[in-house]
């Protein structure tokens, strides 16, 4: 019975193993969505926030964390071309 337990609790902690990487490698799901006019909704997995694109620059709400903000920084100056 041991000799079957082993390899068997081998394998399944390998299985769970190659799970958790896969989980740790997967990127957030952003993306920027028009809401109305030059208002957009940005999304940072399941946290969401909000900006408003004008003449003179940008004017946002909490960006969430480091990482979305930089990201989001450069999709505002890659999509609008405004001032910075």
């Amino acid at each position: 019975m041991i000799r079957i337990a082993r390899p068997m609790a081998a394998g399944v902690l390998f299985v769970l193993m190659l799970s958790a990487t896969a989980a740790a490698q997967q990127q957030p799901a952003r993306n920027i969505v028009n809401v109305t006019g030059q208002l957009y909704r940005a999304q940072n997995d399941n946290h969401y926030t909000v900006f408003l694109v004008t003449s003179e620059g940008v004017i946002m709400s909490d960006p969430i964390n480091r990482d979305f903000s930089r990201w989001l920084k450069n999709e505002i100056s890659t999509r609008f071309r405004v001032p910075g």
